[in-house]
């Protein structure tokens, strides 16, 4: 059976009629160089995809097709022409053989379709079906095992590992035949890129000259408005100091689109055609509008015109270090993928353009890779937050972050720094207005310079190795240790990326680096604004602090603590907005996804009720600090304080509780058997401690009766003394002697208070049987009277002495009682003063104050008179 053209073929297997038109379609347009190839090889489209025409001359060219895929998909010699059988792919009698030469273009588009996955799949699965070949499939598994294979995790982790190595192997196996076709790449060049470019420079040198030129100019002028703001910033408030920040930010933006645009104007209506831009002007115009607005952003963090206006915690070297290397990076990235490889791809050939965005994005991966490598133990005590005691700006200059530290802390010794360079001293002389902006005129203009071992900021890098990072504790400290880690890991990755994937993929990528670039710097600035609050507090208003005194040192004291919150999740946030932006994730799909929504509802959930429940906490303790303050408003009673102080405590103890269990209901925990639970521990504690349950319930009634207060001199049981604390359960006693004394309330039967509205001094005077009752009794008035003319004492006397005359016939003495009133407490203190001028007043009015004694008498006289016994040698 002869060879036949697809409509014949259709014919065949139609019904009878007029014949219609059939119209066959490619798989997808990137196909077309594939069966291009396929006819250079002898194929025709019709020969492998239509199926009414499979005899053995055809299966031959299926084979033969088959195997030149297989050699196209495992060897990179894809640039050899292939030679076709005479035999089995002549063409048809009539129809002339294809002569098409192979092209760069259909090579490549070629190599793509290879290259992609799915695209070569569905290429095999339909020549398995022109070929007539049943396409497997996979056994119809029980529903038991397809569930269980869906749910089982192990399965799933095993899948995602086989996945990633899948993917690893192939990435490298793609780098492997880069790599090998890089000599045919090279040996394609035309040999005019230089001149095309050279042209490219001709054309472009007016308008680059003059955007350059003014922006230069701008920027100049622009230095000294950064001096202002830099001035005024210097010991704003925090909000005059934002406004500045964004001003020169917005004079940095504003010269930025003033160049651009009188750039623009003057393409349009100056060079060239009246009314036209050419397409290199436009391409130059918009990478300069792009790669300023890169630049402008980083100067945003870094600042190096205003240290008093950096966000950074960088210093003026380090920051000029950083906004110069960002600059020429940018500019290599922006201009040569923007500009320089559109030119070549369009004049030249996409070989060319690929190979030379290739070395372009090589260079300046593997340049970021020795900087990181480098400087790794310069960021790494940047990121520890560590300074050199007395570390001087001049003698940094130049230097890059792993010399940043000029002595190192050692225990309590520090070891100097090396010796600076003569290079490093010249640049200090030298480190003028003029040169900075020189520099500044250097960032913008240069594309591709490369670091210059004579630089003197090179010469520094060369010149003294830095000293080696401090080992500390902690997960933070090897973070920032070891943070050169995940950076040369990405870069490689980017390496990978630069190396297998298309210029369009490359430069996304770049695009994509630069973001998290700028998402590092604002991360950073805002974990650095936290951080100065955490050290330098809340500021309160000083009328509020005086008001409630210990506001200040309680929000000291957890403020930290949910700053510290927020600094780990932006830091988690910024670790997932980087995974998403390198594809590992996507952030959008997890977010939207129940499980997603979920987690950001239970998190936020979370945090506005710590924080509500911190504000209720706090409004309540400074209340209650508000009530107990003596400067402001009525004085507390010592009740007042004690209940105020009990409530404080019961309601900390309510509102942790509270506060806990909503937080587990909002993580999805049960509360419902920890409140059953909670009633079943409770009736057991109930049981099983009574006393505690006695001292609480007293405790409570003991305080609403007014029983006793903090401050009050009260006796309990054999024990007296002031109170000094009380709590639900407790009192707390300090007695006479210093000892402290805790009694719990079950043991309380009564309470004896010395401190509620006024005290007695009560005082029996004990006078001889020989005294006179009313000298004794004018003696004792004179004495009160005396004691009212200290107004210490009399300040504690509430009334006036109440006599109560002759009160017992002792043994040895005639007691006599007065009464003194007095304020709650002083009764002592009273009642000592009081004595002390009564015994002073006795002994100068010669009344007797007798001592316990006893006379014995003898004998019995007829008179019935009686005598006391006389001791020898006593008349």
């Amino acid at each position: 059976m002869g060879r036949c053209t697809f409509a014949s073929a259709c014919r065949a297997h139609m019904p009878a009629g007029p014949p219609r038109p059939h119209r066959l379609r490619f798989p997808s347009r990137s196909s077309k160089p594939l069966f291009n190839s396929m006819r250079r090889a002898g194929l025709r489209w019709p020969d492998v995809f239509c199926p009414a025409l499979f005899d053995r001359s055809h299966m031959r060219s299926l084979i033969r097709c088959l195997t030149l895929l297989l050699a196209l998909s495992a060897a990179p010699a894809w640039a050899q022409e292939a030679t076709p059988a005479p035999s089995e792919a002549a063409p048809i009698e009539g129809e002339a053989a294809p002569t098409e030469a192979k092209t760069d273009a259909e090579i490549n588009a070629l190599i793509t379709i290879l290259e992609d996955e799915t695209a070569r799949k569905a290429l095999v699965e339909q020549l398995r079906q022109s070929a007539g070949e049943a396409v497997p499939k996979e056994p119809v598994k029980p529903e038991a095992e397809a569930q269980e294979e869906h749910v089982t995790f192990s399965r799933a982790v095993a899948q995602a590992t086989q996945n990633f190595i899948e993917g690893a192997l192939d990435r490298l196996e793609r780098v492997q035949a880069q790599l090998a076709l890089l000599p045919v790449r090279i040996k394609n060049l035309d040999g005019n890129e230089f001149s095309v470019l050279w042209d490219t420079l001709k054309n472009l040198a007016v308008l680059m000259a003059i955007v350059f030129g003014l922006y230069f100019v701008l920027r100049r002028y622009s230095r000294s408005i950064y001096r202002r703001l830099n001035q005024k910033a210097d010991g704003a408030r925090f909000g005059k100091r934002m406004s500045l920040w964004l001003g020169t930010s917005a004079v940095d933006l504003l010269t930025l689109i003033v160049a651009w645009a009188v750039g623009y104007g003057v393409a349009l209506w100056f060079i060239g055609e009246s009314g036209n831009i050419s397409v290199r002007q436009s391409m130059f115009l918009n990478a300069f509008l792009l790669v300023g607005l890169f630049k402008v952003a980083v100067r945003l963090f870094i600042t190096p015109s205003a240290p008093n206006l950096r966000t950074l915690p960088v210093s003026d070297t380090q920051a000029r270090y950083l906004s110069q290397r960002i600059a020429w990076l940018a500019g290599i990235l922006g201009y040569g993928q923007l500009l320089v490889v559109p030119v070549i791809n369009a004049n030249v050939s996409y070989n060319s353009a690929q190979l030379l965005s290739t070395a372009i994005a090589v260079s300046v991966v593997l340049y970021l890779i020795w900087t990181s490598v480098k400087n790794r133990e310069g960021v790494a005590r940047w990121l520890a937050g560590q300074k050199a005691p007395g570390e001087v700006e001049a003698a940094e200059q130049g230097a890059d972050f792993a010399d940043n530290v000029n002595a190192v802390e050692i225990g309590e010794q520090e070891v100097p720094a090396p010796a600076e360079p003569e290079e490093l001293v010249r640049l200090e002389d030298t480190a003028t207005a003029q040169a900075e902006a020189e520099q500044e005129y250097s960032e913008e203009i240069s594309l591709a310079a490369a670091p210059n071992p004579t630089d003197p900021l090179q010469s520094v890098l060369l010149a003294s190795p830095p000293p080696k990072a401090p080992r500390g504790p902690g997960f933070l400290a090897r973070l920032a240790r070891y943070w050169y880690i995940p950076v040369v890991i990405y870069l490689a990755v980017m390496l990978v990326t630069v190396l297998v994937q298309p210029p369009r993929v490359v430069f996304k990528s770049f695009v994509s680096s630069g973001q998290m670039l700028l998402l590092v710097m604002f991360g950073t600035t805002l974990s650095q604004f936290l951080n100065r609050v955490t050290e330098n507090g809340l500021p309160i208003p000083r009328a509020l602090s005086e008001q409630v005194p210990m506001i200040q040192e309680r929000l000291d004291r957890f403020v930290p603590f949910f700053l510290g919150a927020i600094r780990y999740m932006i830091l988690f946030c910024a670790l997932l907005l980087v995974l998403d932006m390198v594809t590992v994730i996507d952030l959008p799909a997890l977010l939207s996804s129940p499980a997603g929504l979920q987690l950001v509802s239970v998190v936020l959930t979370v945090f506005v009720i710590i924080a509500v429940a911190f504000m209720i906490w706090l409004a309540m303790t400074s209340w209650v600090y508000y009530r107990l303050n003596p400067a402001v408003g009525k004085v507390a009673t010592a009740r007042e304080a004690t209940l105020l102080v009990l409530f404080l405590n019961a309601a900390t103890i309510a509102l942790l509780v509270i506060t806990l269990m909503v937080i587990l209901s909002e993580i999805g925990v049960d509360i419902a058997p920890l409140l059953a639970s909670a009633g079943v521990l409770g009736l057991a504690v109930g049981f099983g401690a009574q006393k505690l349950v006695q001292d609480i319930i007293t405790g409570v009634f003991i305080q609403i009766e007014n029983a006793m207060n903090v401050g009050d001199t009260v006796a309990l049981g054999a024990i007296q003394g002031k109170v000094e604390k009380l709590t639900i359960r407790s009192v707390s006693i300090r007695d006479k002697t210093g000892a402290f004394h805790i009694i719990p309330f079950s043991s309380v039967d009564m309470v004896t208070s010395y401190a509620r509205d006024f005290g007695y001094y009560l005082c029996d005077m004990g006078v001889g049987y020989s005294e006179d009752a009313d000298t004794v009794k004018a003696a004792m008035i004179d004495a009160f009277a005396e004691m009212m003319q200290d107004e210490e004492v009399a300040e504690r006397v509430l009334d006036d002495l109440e006599w109560h005359g002759l009160q017992t016939f002792g043994d040895s003495a005639v007691m006599f009682r007065i009464r003194i009133k007095t304020t709650p407490g002083d009764q002592w203190a009273v009642g000592r003063a009081y004595n002390g001028i009564l015994k002073r007043i006795f002994d100068e009015r010669e009344i007797e104050i007798p001592f316990p004694h006893q006379t014995i008498y003898f004998g019995d006289a007829g008179d019935k008179e009686t005598g006391p016994a006389k001791l020898a040698g006593k008349a």
